[in-house]
């Protein structure tokens, strides 16, 4: 693009405005979002306005355009607004119903450089990232709950409209739309939801933009589900009791559910759907235990083959998990989906990678719980695990062949970071401190003089002092002495 040059000035002017149906409702499609294009088109030709981009999806659209220094980005998305509002008055209702969000970091070169876009692992960093986290130690309870199909639907319809207002407010926050102090409250937008749930889902939508600054993107949280404060349910002998907009006014409803038993502090309360079960996640707070007062230390090295090696220093080590029986199962599993994959059978596919993620997470619940009981046993008050994020990028083979697809593979669905959590929630929950360590080269230094050696296979063998000993061993005692990151997180190189 050339700068456009008048009496005056000269300029080069690109704003990128994204908007999305009410209730983020995938209605742009058809001769619906044929009708929108055509408008767009001719409200820039009547303006003197230069269309460089037009993208509509089912839910949203991004228009680049280039306009004057003259016309102000609010006056583009007033008059594309008027405009299909007055072809909503002719039949077409859904294209008024807009929330306008103008992206404010444009330049005069090109357009916003925030992206939004719909990635799984951002979603889940997300998702776990919303709500506030209370003092203690939070315990996850999951419910079963048995609502009536109207009680589903009403439910359905809050997930819905509940993820719907998340992404609007986040997505508003980022173009500066609304305050990010608290002046903006409630009563300044509308949800079909009560005020209660409301007032969640903005704590949530700042949750999600503060985590886009961290993650150079804002993500568009997809599944639905809805989140009420302690102070709004409470469960008791069967019966959930909480509140829903029904007919405009809110109202308390009962739901019958599994009759739990409830330890510590209510929390957070989030309903959702899963496998055409509704269920209900109940946040309770525990007080945190006293920190042991034992002085020993246990290092942690992790890995494909061997699960996970554990030394303590002073009192050896010692090797859990069998990995050559879990890579057979997982090769079980490939092979099983694959051939469902040449029948063309999704549903059945589907169900077999949720049938191994739960017998992965079973595996990894069983190992967390034998190492921390071990680290009870030896008097251990420090856990030193290595962290191991983004160990995929170094490690995974690009070149083609049988062989390499296999490695990749196997070290694709390699579960460590879950491993990871579950040692140490498990941990907290005994007073034992865990810290993350760097992982690098903790496998090559000798544990005698510290030189740097390659191992053969699994045998360690140091050319220097002739020091011998199990590959893994040797990187749990490497990990037992270094210290912690202190809440730094550094990719693993070399490990």
């Amino acid at each position: 693009m050339d700068y456009q040059h008048e009496q005056h000035t000269v300029h080069l002017i690109v704003y990128h405005i994204i908007w999305c149906p009410k209730r983020r409702r995938h209605l742009l499609q058809g001769k619906l979002a044929e009708r929108l294009e055509q408008l767009v088109r001719e409200v820039a030709q009547e303006n003197a306005w230069e269309v460089l981009r037009l993208a509509i999806q089912p839910d949203h659209v991004h228009l680049f355009i280039r306009t004057n220094p003259y016309t102000l980005p609010t006056d583009i998305a007033r008059k594309i607004k008027g405009r299909s509002s007055h072809v909503r008055r002719r039949g077409i209702s859904a294209v008024a119903q807009t929330a306008f969000l103008v992206d404010t970091q444009y330049l005069l070169q090109h357009g916003g450089q925030r992206q939004c876009r719909n990635h799984t692992e951002l979603y889940r960093e997300a998702e776990q990232d919303m709500s506030r986290k209370p003092k203690g130690l939070q315990n996850t309870l999951q419910v079963r709950l048995y609502p009536t199909p109207l009680q589903g639907h009403l439910l359905m319809a809050h997930c819905q409209e509940y993820i719907g207002t998340v992404n609007v407010l986040s997505s508003a926050l980022d173009a500066d739309v609304i305050p990010h102090d608290d002046t903006f409250s409630t009563k300044d937008f509308v949800a079909s939801l009560p005020s209660c749930v409301k007032n969640q889902a903005l704590r949530d939508a700042r949750s999600v933009f503060k985590r886009s600054l961290e993650l150079d993107c804002l993500p568009v949280l997809k599944k639905p589900i809805c989140q009420w404060n302690n102070q709004n349910w409470q469960i008791s002998h069967g019966t959930l009791t909480l509140p829903v907009c029904l007919d405009g006014k809110t109202q308390q409803i009962q739901i019958a559910c599994a009759d739990v038993a409830l330890e510590g502090l209510p929390g957070i309360l989030r309903i959702k759907k899963k496998r055409g079960k509704w269920i209900a996640d109940l946040t309770m707070t525990i007080p945190a235990p006293k920190p042991v007062e034992q002085d020993g230390v246990m290092g942690i090295d992790l890995g494909i083959k061997v699960p996970a090696v554990a030394y303590v220093v002073g009192a050896g080590s010692r090797f859990f998990g069998n990995g050559r029986y879990q890579r057979q199962m997982r090769r079980r599993f490939y092979a099983r989906r694959k051939k469902l994959q040449k029948a063309k059978k999704a549903r059945a596919v589907k169900k077999s990678q949720g049938k191994e993620t739960r017998w992965m997470k079973d595996i990894n619940h069983k190992l967390s719980r034998q190492i921390v009981n071990h680290a009870h046993q030896q008097g251990v008050g420090t856990i030193k695990i290595e962290t191991l994020q983004g160990i995929r990028k170094g490690t995974t083979s690009t070149s083609r062949g049988a062989s390499a697809r296999k490695n990749n593979r196997m070290k694709n669905s390699w579960s460590f970071s879950q491993l990871t959590a579950f040692i140490t929630y498990k941990a907290e929950r005994l007073g034992i401190k865990v810290e993350q360590v760097d992982p690098a080269y903790t496998s090559q230094e000798c544990p005698a003089c510290s030189t740097r050696n390659k191992a053969a296979d699994r045998t360690y063998v140091c050319a220097e002092c002739g020091w011998i000993g199990h590959r893994d061993m040797v990187g749990a005692i490497n990990i037992s002495r270094r210290a912690g990151l202190s809440g730094e997180r550094r990719g693993a190189v070399g490990a």
